[in-house]
């Protein structure tokens, strides 16, 4: 289990580096399991310790501390590389920046704020960490072109590596015979409430995984849509729900990446996500897709899958070959290639981990 910055030992081993999480928060854990699994996946030789933000994001002082305790981190567990994974950009800022990676999720706050907020944001989360970080990642093409939009030509040097599929994501036998609807997410981007639009008068029971706020409970008790919400759920109970669905939606309006497709493709289940990137890209041709704004099309792509057994089946028998580009083993191994390429550099720049400069 992950621990706090401040009372952490790194394992020793030839090439050790810190991978420094945000503070949890209820609700954000996507972050958390796509590097628990590269962690896992590492190739020998490579060893990786989770920190956690013992303080959470909030306000100057914290983020302070925090910057700090990730810098003590560095130097007294002599980490030879030091990745911030998400959300605490700032952190690169009391790293060195030769040994220093970054990985950006996505922008959406960002380039959803106005005014003041946006320009503070743009410093202290993209500006100043892109400065501070020797080599900068993306989990898709599109949160690279998102950078791209916000910081100008410094993005072009953004590297893409994929999100990791979890071990645990494995062919299941056939869905139970009914006509379930997989919905996973209840913030605004995941677009439940035009999903509901779309089932109203289909003959579906929709499950829906993550809290409703006041009015999406009104808008699905209203709608006359069968449904179920399941909340705070297990990495056993999150497959069961994909075992328990027909088909699973992602018809999202915005996304870093969109980890339940593939999940979902490995487990075979056909998939109905949006004719947007990244989702089109991570589907790789093996998924239904419509345009999320238009209820319409949502609804027509829904009866397809619901009605036509032959468009499921080869939906599935695609997504499965589609997933297996998303290995662990795969993935984890681009990062260790780039753990390997920063700490070879550095150690021609700088004195070795542990002592003044750092």
């Amino acid at each position: 289990m992950p621990t706090s910055f401040a009372d952490t030992v790194a394992p020793r081993r030839p090439l050790r580096v810190g991978m420094f999480l945000r503070h949890p928060r209820p609700g954000f854990f996507s972050l958390e399991t796509v590097f628990s699994t590269v962690r896992e996946a590492l190739p020998e030789g490579v060893d990786a310790r989770l920190y956690v933000s013992p303080y959470p994001s909030r306000g100057v002082l914290n983020r302070l501390k925090s910057i700090a305790a990730a810098r003590r981190r560095m130097r007294e567990d002599g980490l030879d590389v030091a990745h911030v994974l998400g959300d605490e950009h700032f952190l690169t800022l009391g790293l060195p920046r030769a040994r220093t990676v970054l990985t950006v999720a996505d922008s959406n706050a960002i380039a959803d704020a106005r005014g003041l907020r946006r320009a503070i944001l743009w410093l202290i989360w993209l500006y100043l960490p892109l400065r501070a970080s020797r080599v900068v990642t993306a989990i898709s093409e599109r949160s690279k072109a998102q950078l791209a939009d916000l910081t100008g030509p410094r993005a072009t040097a953004v590297r893409v590596i994929d999100c990791p599929l979890p071990a645990r994501f494995g062919p299941m036998g056939p869905p139970p015979d009914s006509r379930t609807v997989l919905h996973i997410g209840t913030k605004a981007n995941k677009n439940l409430d035009r999903l509901v639009a779309a089932m109203q008068g289909l003959d579906a029971r929709l499950i829906v995984v993550g809290r409703l706020s006041g009015a999406q409970q009104a808008l699905l008790d209203g709608s006359g849509v069968a449904y179920e919400n399941r909340v705070n759920l297990s990495d056993a109970e999150m497959l069961e729900a994909y075992r328990d669905c027909t088909i699973m939606t992602f018809v999202s309006t915005a996304e870093g990446f969109g980890m339940p497709i593939i999940e979902a493709q490995a487990i075979g289940r056909p998939v109905l996500t949006s004719d947007l990137s990244p989702m089109r890209e991570v589907a790789g041709g093996a998924a239904a897709l419509v345009d999320p704004t238009d209820t319409g099309r949502v609804r027509a792509g829904l009866v397809r899958l619901l009605e036509d057994a032959g468009h499921r089946e080869d939906l599935v028998r695609r997504g499965r070959e589609n997933a297996r580009r998303f290995a662990a083993g795969r993935i984890a191994g681009q990062y260790a290639d780039l753990y390997r390429e920063v700490a070879g550099k550095a150690a021609h720049e700088i004195p070795a981990p542990g002592r003044a400069e750092a």
